[in-house]
């Protein structure tokens, strides 16, 4: 069993190691399947990336263009991180002992993809469905508050996270058990899932930069819905239609082996319901590491979740609450922010392939503080455009549409791009260290070390959406800049307290398998 554990994944031997479950997987009598039935086993990962570029890219825009508050529309991500530390360990324990007659894992992929659909359905309709319980008739290009269309909007990504999470977990796990005894080596089935995220999540992302659903479906637009939301409605009903084909998919070449009830170990079953238990018994170099993650992640975080609207607000000009010319202003910018993400996300791709190649040439303390220098310098230089964007931006008259400055959109998504570097880096290198730790400290360290960064990921995560747009409020006039400016500090002082606090005991060469 020692043996083994170095050969699974970090995310997911935390959230075993939370569960404390020990599963029997038999290996598999067929070499694991063919490599094209494992590829279309693992297709449902990208109709669930699918939605979470959807969510990233549009949620806090659009949110604010129904009449949610800047300050408050950063509540809405909560959903994630909460998801994350709730759903994933409880759906993974309870399909590793799933006995159903169609597989472990299967019966939850099949109800996750349905609250997918149904969650996407509520987002893409939510207008129409917040003019029937009682919205006021609205005049396109004219902000209004919509309370009910709002009410749904958050109803809606709250579902597609809690949903992304029950099919993300239990995928994965799936794809580890098909390849188990597979003659492609046991990392195929990561190796795949991570694949079809990658095409799920580009695809979500171009949906919504593009402004042209509703030229196509001139349908989408009713009495309650214009051309913005019959934008997102159109790519909201392409992610079920993406879902159903993917999941028909999985579901056919997925050749899962149930398993009987009694060869499922119940003999070491915990409680998992406390899911923090792993930071009573840090030891120094543990509490060392689950600081500078909890810094990286809290000056990553912002950006990750305003990124679309800093573009429509701070760099185009726009306000969702705004003039006719304001809001077509805004909508642009936000989609030329999904252009910044799919950027970021193709530089997220390309970096991970190398990391190991980076650690081992300059070690991971290195790329880890060379990363949050970067993440310093792209935040302050995020300030910077920001404050020079607004203060040479004169209208000639209240109405008129002055385009934004070339070259500070130029920059802007070369911040987006290159942050996907700092992204990439800040997700994989803190838990290769939490490993190094382990076997160096040895013992029970390998849980407390791993769950720990697990929790430095999550926690700041919800410092953040809770705290983002409340500090933008009382620091500003409702921008990013305040928010960002605090996240360029925090990322100077993670790559301060890296090379101070990081022994170089830390200077591994890192040849874990990422991808």
């Amino acid at each position: 069993m020692e043996g083994d554990r170095g050969d699974q994944k970090p995310l997911e031997l935390a959230i075993k190691r939370i569960v404390s479950a020990k599963l029997l997987v038999k290996p598999r009598d067929n070499n694991g399947g063919s490599l094209l039935r494992l590829f279309l086993a693992s297709s449902v990962s990208g109709a669930i990336h699918y939605g979470w570029g959807m969510q990233i890219s549009i949620l806090t825009p659009y949110a604010q263009l129904l009449g949610v508050p800047h300050m408050f529309a950063s509540l809405i991500c909560s959903s994630g991180p909460l998801a994350g530390v709730l759903v994933n360990p409880t759906l993974n324990y309870h399909s590793d002992r799933c006995t159903m007659r169609m597989g472990r894992r299967r019966p939850f992929i099949l109800v996750g993809c349905l609250l997918l659909s149904i969650s996407a359905m509520v987002i893409g309709y939510s207008p129409d469905i917040g003019h029937y319980l009682g919205d006021p008739k609205i005049k396109c290009g004219v902000f209004s508050v919509r309370k009910g269309a709002s009410a749904m909007v958050i109803f809606g990504f709250w579902l597609l996270d809690f949903a992304n999470n029950t099919v993300r977990g239990v995928t994965r796990a799936m794809m580890d058990d098909l390849s188990v005894g597979n003659k492609h080596g046991p990392q195929i089935g990561y190796v795949l899932f991570c694949f079809w995220g990658s095409v799920g999540v580009t695809l979500g992302l171009a949906a919504g930069a593009t402004g042209k659903w509703p030229g196509w479906f001139p349908w989408l637009k009713t009495e309650a819905c214009c051309h913005v939301c019959a934008n997102i409605k159109g790519s909201c009903i392409a992610s079920v239609v993406y879902i159903v084909i993917t999941m028909a998919l999985t579901m056919a070449f997925a050749d899962e082996q149930p398993i009987e009830k009694k060869d499922v170990d119940t003999s070491h079953v915990q409680s998992f319901s406390n899911p923090f238990k792993c930071l009573k018994n840090m030891s120094p170099s543990t509490t060392q590491l689950f600081i500078l993650t909890g810094l990286s992640w809290l000056a990553l975080y912002p950006f990750f979740i305003y990124n679309t609207d800093w573009m429509g607000r701070e760099i185009y000009h726009g306000n969702p609450r705004g003039s006719r010319e304001e809001l077509h202003m805004y909508t642009n910018g936000f989609r030329q922010g999904c252009i910044g993400l799919i950027l970021s996300v193709i530089a997220r791709t390309v970096t991970t392939a190398f990391i190991p190649k980076l650690c081992h040439k300059l070690t991971a303390r290195t790329v880890w503080a060379l990363s949050n220098f970067l993440m310093c310098l792209l935040m302050l230089t995020a300030v910077i455009i920001s404050v020079l964007s607004s203060n040479g931006y004169r209208p000639s008259s209240r109405h008129s549409r002055t385009e934004p400055d070339p070259t500070l959109v130029a920059i802007a998504l070369g911040i987006f791009a290159l942050l996907g570097i700092s992204g990439s880096i800040t997700q994989c290198v803190p838990m290769a260290l939490a490993f190094h730790i382990a076997a160096t400290e040895g013992g029970d360290s390998q849980g407390n070390a791993v769950g720990a960064i697990s929790i430095a990921i999550v926690m700041p995560q919800v410092l953040a959406v809770l705290t983002t747009g409340p500090i933008d409020n009382a620091c500003g006039d409702g921008g990013n800049t305040p928010g960002f400016a605090l996240s360029a500090a925090l990322a100077f002082l993670s790559w301060f307290l890296g090379l101070l606090l990081l022994s170089r005991k830390s200077d591994i060469s890192y040849s874990m398998p990422l991808l």
